[in-house]
């Protein structure tokens, strides 16, 4: 299995809370629009990223059944 869905199942959490610190350091020095822009953009890209993930590790579908007719 390839090392890249774990990296990207750790970076998840860090990129998120990476951008709730950010988004506090913002609402601290008041610029509250561009953070809500760039907390969205950031929640938007997780959702894909944990999307694409799940698709990397969704299993492959099982054989169809043999039946006795086949040799």
């Amino acid at each position: 299995m390839s090392a890249v869905p774990t990296l990207v199942m750790v970076g998840i959490p860090l990129i998120l809370i990476g951008g709730i610190f950010w988004m506090w350091m913002r609402v601290l020095h008041r610029e509250l629009g561009p953070s809500l822009v760039a907390t969205v953009l950031s929640v938007g890209a997780i959702v894909a990223t944990m999307g694409f993930t799940m698709t990397m590790l969704e299993p492959p579908p099982p054989e169809a059944p043999m039946s006795w007719d086949d040799e």
